[in-house]
């Protein structure tokens, strides 16, 4: 027997064995790959068939053992080499690039599903390429990218469309619903779930079914349609637990389990609760299992069983942290903090509901930067298609003309050279008006794109950094006002509220100076500004803070310092330095600002012995598109503006800023300003 057909005989009992830790839904399979390994044995050939069945096998053992699909893949891959079967070597590579995604190695999956998508392509096998986009969706969907996601999700649901794959036209609808579920574009959800629903009424027996009704359901228990959510998800239940579809079938019993205890049904919660329990007693799914202990908790919260129900939350808020499942994090800290009310621990309460804002406040961001990644990814599919339109009706007028020609030159010359030249005439007429609309389109895109990045600048601000502190106060003054607080408690918050007030007022005047220059440029009215005196004011508006963190502040600048710029704006470039300066230099620590002059222009140096910064920060900071932003020393907040305003404004006043830093050693900011008017003539 040939040494690669005995270890592939090896391997097919390995797989065999493995068999028996799937579901029902692979035993075919494995008395098909049973029935291979007999042949195999026999010396007979290994038949391309096979091999196909076991490629449909990875779907499934790729999610529950990805160890066994690459090794699976790899000998796919060297049989398929041997045998020459240019379609084996394609599904093989899909396997290996799905099952390195799975493993958590994303960007080397995306990397494999790249070059396995252009060979399935080049060799024409068209269910290869749709799978390879699916892993690329898959990874970047693991890496929270949203707006990738979409893309791809676009571009599969496209092909499929064009090939008439049902199957798939299903499948990636039924996608891009869940994606637009996620980031609250609801109603353009429903329409992709409708179009999966018309389409498998011809498809009793699809097992997304199931899948897409769970889908429904979920979406109206989100939008509060706690009926019509419960009629979807008891038909996806029926359907999945025919199926064996467990996850379906769980996520279905979680949503009826949770509409129970809103109806003050316990009982019947309870039921729904332990259903989805025996169903996931095999299952790894951190979602699934973090939702049904919390359906628990909440139970035990309707019978009054506090530290039971708060015991089963701290470890829903734990499985959660370790699982990285975000919004089942913030599930457990909001039904933490309804338990500590229920205590009358006010202390705590406020320790949850601070971070329930901050958890909601992060997914909020990154709900708002996909909603937008995402518009704009349909903008970018509108328009090339509007363009793909605009050139097929240019090159049906080029037929139409030539056609024209045709006729006319048979009847007569001199006619048709009368024709040709109308014709002529008409037809850069129509690729004028093409390269006109092209420009206009290009011009609306470009336009859109700014518009949409100052719109999510500005709800980034208001919802993380205006949103936060306001919610905190308003629930400081809620617990006073109904009694829950007693003033000396609510005296103690006080340095807090102080703070969060001081960050409020820094943060409008950031975001109104912001605003303005997005909206109206920046308008200078440069007058001779005295460098030392606006130092010293703003150091004498952050004494407070400098004083809090024994931090020292030293203004090396004389008195006969001067520089031709606007005032208002050397003052908010240097209280923005100095407040960076402050936020990421630890207790005991100096901050120093210093001058001097080069040629016509003075070079302000604003230098802290604090925690430095990275290349990687460094190379983000200053970028209008990026609006970075991290927590000080002690936990300070910022807009990720700052920079941005500085940047803008020094510009505006002929000038330029940059950065010298070495983490854990300090940082020093520059910016260079013209001494006199005559400097910049």
């Amino acid at each position: 027997m040939h040494l690669k057909s005995k270890a592939f005989s090896l391997f097919l009992i390995i797989i065999c064995f493995n068999l028996n830790t799937l579901n029902s839904q692979e035993t075919l399979i494995k008395n098909n790959t049973a029935s291979l390994i007999q042949n195999n044995a026999s010396n007979k050939i290994i038949s391309k068939s096979s091999i196909d069945s076991l490629y449909n096998l990875t779907q499934s053992l790729s999610r529950r053992n990805a160890d066994s699909a690459l090794t699976l893949g790899h000998t796919i891959k060297a049989i398929s080499i041997d045998i020459d079967y240019k379609k084996g070597i394609a599904m093989a590579n899909e396997i290996l690039a799905r099952a390195t995604v799975n493993k958590g190695d994303y960007d080397k999956g995306i990397i494999m599903a790249s070059e396995a998508l252009i060979y399935a392509d080049k060799i024409n096998v068209q269910i290869v390429y749709l799978n390879c986009i699916n892993v690329l969706g898959l990874a970047h969907f693991f890496k929270r990218q949203l707006h990738k996601v979409f893309e791809y999700n676009q571009i599969g649901l496209k092909y499929a469309k064009k090939i008439n794959n049902q199957d798939k036209v299903i499948f990636f609808s039924n996608n891009a619903g869940t994606i637009l579920s996620r980031i609250g574009e609801y109603d353009k959800a429903l329409e992709y779930y409708n179009v999966c629903l018309d389409m498998l009424e011809k498809k009793p027996d699809s097992v997304m079914n199931a899948q897409v009704l769970n889908n429904i359901g979920s979406l109206h228990y989100t939008l509060g349609e706690y009926e019509i959510s419960k009629e979807f998800s008891k038909k996806s239940i029926a359907i999945s637990s025919m199926k064996k579809m467990t996850s379906w079938q769980s996520d279905s019993h979680i949503t009826l389990g949770n509409i129970a205890i809103i109806d003050n049904d316990i009982e019947e919660a309870q039921k729904q609760f332990e259903q989805s329990k025996q169903i996931l007693r095999d299952s790894k799914d951190p979602k699934q299992r973090i939702e049904t202990n919390l359906g628990f908790a909440k139970i035990d919260l309707a019978n009054n069983n506090i530290e039971s129900a708060k015991t089963k939350a701290l470890n829903a808020l734990q499985f959660g942290r370790a699982s990285k499942y975000i919004i089942g994090v913030n599930h457990a800290i909001e039904l933490l903090h309804e338990i500590s009310l229920k205590q009358q621990n006010y202390k705590e309460a406020y320790h949850y509901l601070s971070q329930y804002n901050r958890v909601n406040d992060s997914l909020n961001i990154v709900n708002n930067d996909n909603k937008l990644k995402i518009t704009l990814a349909e903008n970018n599919l509108k328009y090339e298609q509007e363009l793909s339109r605009l050139k097929i009706n240019q090159k049906l007028a080029t037929q139409n003309i030539l056609i024209a020609i045709a006729l006319i030159s048979l009847i007569i010359l001199s006619t048709a050279l009368f024709y040709i030249r109308g014709i002529s005439k008409t037809r850069k007429l129509l690729i004028d008006e093409l390269n006109v609309k092209t420009l206009e389109q290009e011009k609306s895109k470009k336009e859109l794109i700014v518009l949409n990045t100052t719109k999510d600048k500005l709800f980034s601000i208001i919802g993380h950094d205006l949103k936060g502190p306001m919610g905190s106060l308003q629930s400081l003054l809620n617990l006073l006002i109904s009694g829950h607080l007693k003033s000396a408690e609510f005296l103690s918050f006080i340095p807090v509220i102080s703070q969060n007030v001081g960050h409020l007022n820094f943060t409008m005047n950031n975001l109104l100076s912001w605003a303005t220059t997005q909206m109206n440029g920046t308008t200078t009215k440069p007058i001779e500004v005295a460098l030392q005196d606006v130092v010293e004011n703003n150091f004498t508006l952050k004494q407070t803070i400098s004083t809090n963190k024994s931090i020292t502040m030293t203004n090396n600048i004389t008195a006969n310092t001067v520089v031709w710029a606007d005032k208002d704006h050397v003052d908010i470039i240097l209280r923005n330095l100095i407040s960076n300066a402050l936020k990421f230099t630890p207790n005991n620590g100096t901050i120093t600002v210093n001058a001097k002059t080069e040629l016509k222009f003075k070079i302000i140096a604003v230098s802290d012995d604090g925690v430095g910064m990275t290349e990687e920060v460094l190379n983000k900071i200053f970028k209008s598109n990026e609006n970075y932003s991290t927590y000080g020393t002690d936990n300070e907040k910022g807009t990720g503006l700052g920079l941005t305003i500085c940047k803008e404004l020094v510009e505006g006043n002929h000038g330029k800023i940059w950065v010298e830093s070495i983490p854990n050693v300090g940082s020093t900011f520059y910016f260079s300003l013209p001494i006199t008017k005559d400097a910049i003539a």
